[in-house]
């Protein structure tokens, strides 16, 4: 079990928050619950969006950023 440490979560406004957490993506992860909401699309809404000019994303599987 990972160590819980505080982590510095800055969004895009600059707007600063101090999360207590496992690791970078639990922080991230905790931060953003409070912003966004997910769930799957059904084929009519990408219809929709993507009618509207919503360009489909490709989510990576990127490395944490190694803690310092």
């Amino acid at each position: 079990m990972s160590a819980i440490r505080p982590y510095i979560v800055t969004d895009k406004a600059g707007d600063t928050r101090l999360v207590q957490a496992s690791n970078q993506a639990q922080a991230l992860r905790h931060a953003a619950t409070n912003q966004f909401t997910v769930r799957a699309a059904t084929a009519n809404e990408v219809l929709e969006l993507m009618t509207r000019g919503v360009q489909p994303e490709v989510a990576s599987q990127e490395k944490e950023q190694p803690e310092c």
